[in-house]
Formats: C-alpha cells, structure tokens, sequence
C-alpha cells in the first residue's frame, strides 16, 4: 500500500507545485502589471489555490489508476490526456452527464468565493471524496494483483 500511495503522492505533490506556480506567476504579474498589490484578490487567489487542490486529488487518483493498465509512461500519460479531454468534451455533447465527471468540479473554487452554497459544496466534496476513493481502492488492488 505504501509503495502505490507514495505513487498517487508523487503525482499530487506535482500537481500542487504546478498550481504553486500558477499562483506565484499570477501573484507577480498582477504586482508588475498594476503597480500595486490588491491583498484582497492575494486572498481569494490563494483560497482559490487551496480549494482546487480536492477536485484535483480526484484526477489524481484517476490518473494513478491509469497509470495500472499500462507499462509504458508515455502510454499512460496520452490516455490520461485522451480520457481528461473526453471527460471534459462529453458534458456538451450529452448536458445531463455533467456532474458524473471530477473535469465538471475544476472551477469548484468559484464557489467559494462570495455567496456560499453549503449544502453543494457538501455534495460536491462527498462525490469527489467517493471518486477518489473507488479509484485509489482500485488502483491499488490492480498494482497488488500486478506484484503476485
């Protein structure tokens, strides 16, 4: 278990760092585009970071799961990029599966920001957490089944 956590782990500390610096570059742009720092935007930027990180770790988990069926790197990472891109693409053409995909949770930040919406964030989060949980429980059984 530990050997396929520290797997999942390494891709979402990776994840985490690539939002670090979307957040740094965003930070020091808005400072030497407008010559001065709004520390009210810093705050909701940086609770916007902190709040992306959950529908993140239900792609991560996914990807982790993926990364099962595959021996090669770059074979995982293009069906990773295919499935991400049908996840994202299916919700236009069918609007009822919208909710069925984590890709429908990336702007969840935008909820908290303002007008907070408990009872959503709250079915939000259990969706996400249940999705992490069946993929990461999956992955790992696949990655045990693959050591025997």
């Amino acid at each position: 278990m530990e050997i396929y956590l520290s797997k999942a782990t390494a891709i979402a500390v990776l994840t985490f760092i690539q939002l670090v610096i979307v957040w740094a570059s965003a930070f020091i742009t808005s400072t030497a585009l407008e010559k001065t720092i709004v520390w009210t935007e810093a705050g909701s930027v940086t609770l916007s970071l902190l709040v992306s990180i959950v529908p993140l770790a239900a792609i991560v988990t996914l990807a982790a799961f993926i990364s099962q069926w595959f021996k090669s790197s770059p074979a995982s990472l293009a069906s990773g990029i295919f499935l991400y891109g049908l996840m994202a693409a299916l919700p236009f053409a069918f609007p009822n599966l919208v909710h069925l995909f984590p890709t429908a949770y990336m702007d969840w930040y935008q909820q908290w920001l303002g007008n907070v919406n408990v009872l959503w964030l709250v079915q939000s989060f259990t969706y996400l957490f249940s999705f992490s949980s069946l993929f990461l429980t999956a992955g790992y059984y696949m990655f045990k089944a693959k050591e025997l």
